[in-house]
C-alpha cells in the first residue's frame, strides 16, 4: 500500500521509488568511510561530544529511547505529503517567520513605500557570495534588473564594488529578509531556493524566481515550480535572455501570485502559530516531567521485533514443516 501522497495527488510507481532510490544514493556517497571517519561517527564518539567521559551518563542508544517529543520543520497539511504522524511528532514549519514583522530600517522602508510599481527582493543567501558570481553573469543580471519599472533590493556583499548605480536598485550587505517579504509592495522574490527562504516567501504569499546553485536548492526549486509558485533557472545554466523572460513571466502572469497566496492562507491557518506550538509542547513536556506516553512502542523494540521478523520466522517455519511433511507423505504412499 502506498502511504505517501503529494498534496492530494495519487503516487505513481516512479514517485514511490524516489525515496528509497534517493536514500540508496545517499548511502552510496557517504558509506565508504576510513577508520578515522568510522570512529567519529560511532556511538562512543557521539557520547563524548555530548558529555565527555562521564561514565555515569547513559549510553547514546539509550538516550534515543528517552525522547519525549520531536519538532519537525514541516507542515504536511499544506506542504504534503500527508502521512500518519505519531503524537510525539510536532510540526512547526515556518518557525523562523515572525508572527508580526519588525519595522524595517528607514532607508529600506522608504525605498519600498515609494515603489509605485512594486518591488523585487533579490538574495542568494549567505553561502553564495557576490564574488562567487562571474562578471558576465553579474553584468547580465544588472542589465535586466536595471531595465525594470519595479524597484529592486539586491543583497550584495561588496558594497565598495557594486555592479552599477541604477536609480531603481538598492544594494545592501545585510537584509531583514522575512520583514522585507512581509511588505505589501514586494511582488517577487529572486532566491537561491534555500528551504528557509522558500518557506518565508510562501508564508507571505510572494511568487519566486529560483536560481538554485547546489545541495538541496535544485530540489526545493523544482518543488516550488511544481506547486505553481514561480519559475526556476539553474545558475549553472544562466543566460540573460532566459533570466529576463522568466522574470517577466512571473511578474506579469497573475497565476503565480494567486497560487502562492492561496497556499499562504492554508499555511497560516493553524490552531497555534509555529512559535506558539513550540512553547505549548515544550511546557507540556516540562509539566509532565517527560512524555513517554507519546512515544511509539517501536522505540523500545529490537530490530527483529520492530520488523516482525519473529512472526515471519514462525510462518516460514510452519511452511517449511508442511512442505517437508508433504514430501515425506509422497515418499511413503503406503
Amino acid at each position: 500500500m502506498r502511504v505517501l501522497a503529494d498534496n492530494g495527488h495519487n503516487v505513481t510507481i516512479v514517485t514511490s521509488l524516489k525515496p528509497p532510490i534517493r536514500h540508496k544514493d545517499f548511502n552510496v556517497i557517504h558509506v565508504p568511510l576510513n577508520a578515522a571517519e568510522e570512529q567519529r561517527m560511532s556511538a562512543t564518539y557521539l557520547e563524548m561530544l555530548l558529555y565527555g567521559h562521564d561514565s555515569e551518563m547513559p549510553k547514546y542508544e539509550d538516550l534515543t529511547k528517552n525522547v519525549s517529543l520531536i519538532f519537525f520543520n514541516s507542515h504536511s497539511l499544506s506542504e504534503g505529503p500527508i502521512r500518519p504522524n505519531l503524537p510525539g511528532i510536532i510540526e512547526i514549519g515556518g518557525i523562523q517567520v515572525k508572527d508580526q514583522p519588525d519595522p524595517l530600517p528607514n532607508d529600506i522602508a522608504n525605498f519600498l513605500d515609494n515603489s509605485k510599481h512594486g518591488a523585487i527582493l533579490f538574495s542568494l543567501g549567505s553561502n553564495v557570495r557576490s564574488s562567487h558570481l562571474s562578471q558576465e553573469v553579474v553584468t547580465s543580471m544588472y542589465r535586466v534588473l536595471s531595465g525594470l519599472k519595479q524597484n529592486v533590493i539586491w543583497k550584495w556583499d561588496e558594497m565598495e564594488n557594486i555592479p552599477g548605480n541604477s536609480s531603481n536598485i538598492m544594494f545592501s550587505k545585510w537584509l531583514p529578509q522575512d520583514d522585507i517579504l512581509a511588505h505589501p509592495n514586494i511582488k517577487l522574490f529572486i532566491t537561491h531556493a534555500g528551504k528557509g527562504g522558500i518557506i518565508e516567501s510562501q508564508y507571505h504569499g510572494k511568487p519566486m524566481l529560483a536560481l538554485p546553485v547546489f545541495a538541496d536548492q535544485p530540489y526545493n526549486a523544482a518543488v516550488m515550480v511544481n506547486l505553481g509558485f514561480g519559475l526556476s533557472l539553474e545558475m549553472i545554466k544562466f543566460e540573460e535572455t532566459l533570466f529576463k523572460d522568466r522574470l517577466n513571466e512571473v511578474l506579469d502572469n497573475p497565476k503565480y501570485t494567486q497560487s502562492v497566496e492561496n497556499f499562504s492562507r492554508l499555511y497560516r491557518d493553524r490552531p497555534l502559530t509555529a512559535r506558539e506550538t513550540v512553547l505549548y509542547w515544550t511546557e507540556y513536556v516540562l509539566r509532565h516531567h517527560g512524555a513517554k506516553h507519546l512515544q511509539s512502542p517501536i522505540v523500545h523494540m529490537s530490530f527483529i521485533e520492530a520488523n516482525n521478523l519473529d512472526i515471519f520466522g514462525i510462518f516460514l517455519s510452519i511452511l517449511v514443516v508442511n512442505i517437508l511433511f508433504i514430501q515425506f507423505l509422497k515418499g511413503h504412499p503406503g
